[in-house]
Order: C-alpha cells, then sequence, then structure tokens
C-alpha cells in the first residue's frame, strides 16, 4: 500500500535523483526540440484532424483555448504568435514530411531521458520508437476529439434547460471546460507517457501518482510563474523586448523539469 508518506520520500528522493541524472540538462534538451516541435506537432495534430474529420473551425478554436491554458498568460505574446501561424499555414507533403521527423526527433530525445531515469542502456530500435510516436499521437488526437466532443455537449445543454437552473449550469460548464477539462487531459497524457515510452515496465499506480505530482506542480507553476515573473523579476531590464521569448523559454523548461521529476517519483516508487 502506497501511503502518504511513502509518496514524500519518494518525492524527496526522486529531486535528489533528478538532479544526478542531470534533470536539468535533459529538460534543457526536451525545451530546445520542444521549441522545435511544438507547431510541426500541432500541425500534425490538426491535419489529422482535418483529414479525417474534415476542416472544422469549432475544433481549431477548441485547440487554440487548450493551447493557451496551458502557458501562463505571461507568455501570451509568444502564444499568440504560434496561434496565428497555426491558424494561416497550409500544410504540403514535403512540409508534412520535415513535420513529422521534427516531432520524431522530439519523440527520441524524450525517450533519451526516461532511459536515463530508469537506468536502460541503449533505446528501442527506431522502427519500434517511430510505431510508438506514431501511438501516442494518435492517442493525444482522440483524447483532444473526446475533450471536444465533451465540450461541445456540455455548450449546448443549456438550449435544453429550464430558466431557474441555466444560471448555475452556467457556471459550471465554464468551470469544467475552462478548468477541468485541461487538468484531465494533462493527467491522461503524463500518465500515458510515464506508462508507454520508459523501456521499464512501470507500475499502473506508480505512473498514476507520479502523472497526479506533476499535473499538480504543473497547475501551481503556472499561476506562479507568472506572479514571479511580472511582481518579482523583472526580465525587461535585462533582455528588452525579448522577454516574452526568455519566459515563453522558462517556463517550458520548468514544465519539463516538473515532469521530468514526477517520472523520478514514479521509479522511485517502483
Amino acid at each position: 500500500m502506497v501511503t502518504s508518506k511513502k509518496i514524500l520520500k519518494a518525492i524527496f528522493q526522486g529531486l535528489i535523483n533528478f538532479f544526478k541524472d542531470n534533470g536539468v540538462m535533459l529538460a534543457g534538451s526536451l525545451t530546445f526540440f520542444s521549441v522545435m516541435a511544438v507547431i510541426p506537432f500541432s500541425m500534425l495534430i490538426l491535419t489529422a484532424i482535418n483529414y479525417f474529420f474534415g476542416a472544422e473551425e469549432d475544433f481549431l478554436v477548441f485547440f487554440v483555448s487548450k493551447l493557451r491554458n496551458f502557458f501562463p498568460s505571461i507568455t501570451e505574446t509568444v502564444t499568440e504568435r504560434i496561434i496565428i501561424i497555426l491558424k494561416n499555414t497550409g500544410i504540403e507533403k514535403v512540409t508534412l514530411i520535415l513535420y513529422i521527423f521534427q516531432s520524431f526527433q522530439f519523440y527520441l530525445c524524450l525517450e533519451f531521458a526516461f532511459n536515463t531515469i530508469f537506468r536502460k542502456r541503449g533505446g528501442r530500435k527506431l522502427w519500434v520508437s517511430f510505431i510508438l510516436s506514431n501511438f501516442l499521437i494518435t492517442l493525444i488526437i482522440l483524447m483532444l476529439i473526446t475533450s471536444f466532443v465533451m465540450s461541445s455537449i456540455i455548450s449546448i445543454l443549456p438550449q435544453y434547460l429550464e430558466v431557474h437552473i441555466l444560471h448555475q449550469f452556467s457556471k459550471f460548464s465554464g468551470f469544467f471546460i475552462g478548468m477541468i477539462i485541461p487538468i484531465v487531459l494533462v493527467f491522461v497524457a503524463v500518465t500515458t507517457l510515464y506508462l508507454v515510452v520508459p523501456r521499464h515496465r512501470v507500475r499502473i499506480k506508480s505512473a498514476l501518482i507520479g502523472a497526479l505530482i506533476t499535473t499538480l506542480l504543473l497547475e501551481i507553476a503556472r499561476y506562479l510563474f507568472t506572479f514571479i515573473i511580472k511582481e518579482v523579476v523583472d526580465l525587461g531590464v535585462v533582455y528588452g523586448s525579448l522577454s516574452a521569448v526568455i519566459a515563453f523559454l522558462l517556463w517550458i523548461f520548468y514544465s519539463w523539469c516538473i515532469f521530468l521529476l514526477g517520472a523520478q517519483v514514479a521509479k522511485t516508487l517502483e
């Protein structure tokens, strides 16, 4: 049985192992490949949705809203530029191949980080990694579609509700779509990564606990990061007009630090 004392001990040990395994360097590498892959990966998802379900403007709006929710408000300038690119950029066959290549590079970097954490030498065969990366992309697409369908159902329900319960339901639906769905999406995605990507067989309970810690820390960090950047550290003094870009990179870096810490906790619980 996993007790709260054991979880706290696993967090402490996971933090020690994070630095022992050069977690800062791993997070830095993942940050680089994330920046290179965020637009290609998003384009892959949107292209797949459009191919199987037709061009759907509502889904694009939904996807963009989830993208905004993940990043702190302090990085809004850069996030909005990414969204503009996603809305206006078409995709050709050659471009699609490039997108797949860049997304696959990111996956290989992620796999290397897990191999380091779980003390596994060498990686999988290239074709196995390619299949797994496509499986994860498909899974993320299915999660987004499920989330989109749930949000759509909730948004149209008020048309069929009585007037006296409409006001309370509107509050609930706004909270559910704006807060609960993004948190659940992150939790499910992180759990899946902890279970699938490592070459080590991770127990479901360990993966769930690690993912829960990661999800909670990410949600706390999102607000704390904005507060620190706005109220404590003035990036504009040092970086000037580049401060939004630096804040964006810092957020991705700290997110990966939290993600790797959660993986260390899952590994410790094993």
